[in-house]
């Protein structure tokens, strides 16, 4: 597994090759969040690099689990049209 930051030098070379490259990647992440926020506005996220954080709070349970569980659709739904890779082996989740 590579480290951070190993991850971001191939990241920083391949922005480096092609600036574009990094601006098309913030317009894709920005997009990524709009879209987030409009299918399930229930939905809290935070963003820094290429590191998204999702979280909704509450008391109800099973509400909390549809309301999470409909964003990853979402969001496999938004990276399928995209063409964008989710690095699934990097997903936490926390509970109380």
């Amino acid at each position: 597994m590579a480290t951070l930051a190993q991850s971001m030098a191939k990241l920083d070379k391949a922005f480096n090759r092609d600036p574009s490259r990094a601006r098309f990647f913030n317009i894709m992440i920005n997009d990524l969040l709009s879209f987030i926020d409009n299918a399930v506005p229930e939905i809290n996220s935070l963003l820094y690099t290429d590191n998204l954080v999702l979280w909704a709070t509450g008391s109800d349970i099973p509400k909390l689990e549809s309301t999470l569980n409909s964003t990853l659709v979402t969001l496999a739904n938004w990276s399928l049209e995209n063409d964008f890779k989710l690095l699934i082996r990097q997903i936490l989740n926390f509970s109380p």
